[in-house]
């Protein structure tokens, strides 16, 4: 993968895929065990290895030039 540089805001692009989002972070939580029923922690987390959950705001959107061609 090579990272580019975002167009509107600070965070990179993937230069190899068609199209891009650039997205700011709006929100963020950290999953709490204690509210989720017991067959979603044994299913999705079966080693208790719970993740931070972000919410985003879409900021730019654009496609390389050639995209259409790839495709």
């Amino acid at each position: 993968m090579t990272l580019l540089p975002g167009r509107v805001i600070n965070c990179p692009v993937i230069a190899e895929c068609l199209m891009h989002y650039e997205c700011r972070v709006v929100y963020k939580t950290k999953v709490i065990a204690r509210n989720l029923p017991k067959d979603i922690l044994d299913t999705c987390y079966p080693r208790r290895d719970y993740h931070t959950l972000y919410l985003g705001e879409i900021v730019s959107t654009y496609a390389d030039e050639d995209a259409e061609e790839k495709i």
